[in-house]
């Protein structure tokens, strides 16, 4: 069996609904998920927004 460690933030919205379909998922069965769930800050999630900008803007270049 493979380990797997899935660190997350505890947002109902998103990630945890992520995690929550990866390990219902029939293709991870032989895994072993380590989750590591930490509270999420303003800082964090502007970070993510400026990462998807980011990656927004690339693409509408190219």
């Amino acid at each position: 069996m493979k380990n797997v460690i899935i660190h997350t933030t505890n947002d109902e919205v998103v990630s945890l609904r992520l995690v929550d379909k990866i390990l219902s998922d029939k293709d991870f069965k032989n895994y072993n998920f380590d989750i590591i769930i930490s509270d999420s800050n303003f800082v964090r999630k502007l970070k993510v927004i400026v990462v998807f900008f980011f990656i927004w803007f690339n693409y509408k270049t190219f």
